[in-house]
């Protein structure tokens, strides 16, 4: 089952960079879009903080220059690569206990956080394309299927 993640998260990796070099290249990126995709990034430290038992430095909303976005993305990607390459089947099952951003608590099994991760950044790259829409020609196309037919071979 730990392949499955790797694999999903692989996609997500692909995805997320699709859309950060998006951003990164469009002189008239609406704010917005930066917003959500330090959304992304953030989302992505803050749950590997939680699954490590880290206490996180990061916030939700911090806000990075566009010209930041991929440069931040890697990184955050390579660690969270690196863990999930650590990961054993059983790990799936054991159960994160975490604070949210609120100070509640919470008990949540391994494999539900990461499928957490990967619906909220697909979420939120649909909400980005329809926000550069209007200032692109072409937008990126990041769905799983043509990652896996055309991207992953």
């Amino acid at each position: 089952m730990t392949d499955h993640y790797r694999k999903l998260f692989e996609y997500e990796s692909w995805a997320n960079n699709e859309i950060a070099d998006c951003i990164a290249g469009t002189d008239d990126a609406p704010g917005k879009a930066v917003s959500l995709m330090s959304h992304i990034i953030n989302a992505q430290t803050i749950w590997l903080d939680r699954l490590k038992n880290n206490t996180s430095a990061v916030k939700v909303w911090q806000e990075y220059n566009k010209d930041e976005l991929q440069d931040k993305l890697k990184y955050s990607s390579d660690k969270f690569s690196e863990f999930l390459n650590t990961l054993s089947d059983k790990d799936l099952i054991n159960v994160i206990t975490y604070s949210n951003t609120r100070g509640e608590k919470f008990d949540t099994e391994m494999s539900d956080i990461l499928n957490h991760l990967s619906h909220h950044s697909a979420y939120h790259r649909g909400q980005i394309i329809t926000l550069m829409k209007p200032f692109l020609s072409d937008v990126p196309f990041t769905d799983y299927i043509l990652y896996v037919r055309n991207i992953k071979k």
